[in-house]
């Protein structure tokens, strides 16, 4: 933007600010193991879940311990394996894309979903 002219004649400019497109990214769809892991999570909110009070927790939402997640994904098959190290490893691997993905918070011993129903 031109404010004017300087004393030699050239031009004063300025930055402008133009309005960003605030929309929300679309979430990428979970797939494979990690959407096993996400329905689980959905079973034990539903069997289980909790509301926690206090500032490390979500007041408008419902919070599940961690193992009753991971026994619902070992009901779902999720975390089967030939030893009980194997189904911790398969559980934490899913647990962790999850909350990469900012699909699901973990504080203390209890996990929830970050995004409300679709």
């Amino acid at each position: 933007m031109v404010l004017g002219n300087d004393e030699d004649g050239e031009p004063v400019t300025s930055a402008v600010v133009d309005a960003a497109d605030l929309s929300k990214p679309a979430r990428k769809p979970s797939s494979g193991k990690n959407k096993v892991a996400m329905q689980a999570l959905y079973d034990a909110l539903r069997d289980h879940g909790v509301a926690k009070a206090g500032s490390m927790y979500p007041a408008n939402r419902k919070l599940v311990p961690v193992d009753k997640w991971r026994e619902a994904c070992g009901l779902r098959g999720h975390t089967k394996g030939n030893s009980e190290s194997a189904a911790r490893a398969a559980f934490k691997r899913a647990k962790d894309k999850l909350m990469d993905m900012d699909e699901v918070r973990e504080c203390g011993s209890y996990s929830w979903k970050v995004h409300e129903d679709d």
